[in-house]
């Protein structure tokens, strides 16, 4: 294959973490502030778009019968898809 058709062929996701919930655990990168996040070190997470505040949400929210098991109940605060 050509550069050209392997950059045709290819798939780098949707344009925001809101469109691909699902699939985002199979490439999510554990940063530091998802791993401060999960671990209770923050409550709140503060960033520019397209920062990765949306998939910090969206993990968490997937996350929530993990997260149970360390007597953390996730309650979603609001839709992030706007609906």
């Amino acid at each position: 294959m050509t550069p050209l058709q392997v950059l045709q062929n290819s798939s780098f996701g949707k344009r925001t973490a809101e469109e691909e919930r699902e699939q985002l655990r199979q490439y999510f990168v554990e940063t530091d502030q998802w791993i401060r996040v999960i671990s209770g070190d923050v409550d709140v997470v503060y960033g520019p778009k397209g920062s990765g505040k949306s998939a910090i949400y969206s993990l968490i929210s997937l996350s929530s019968s993990e997260l149970s098991k360390k007597s953390i109940i996730v309650i979603e605060g609001e839709n992030p898809q706007g609906a």
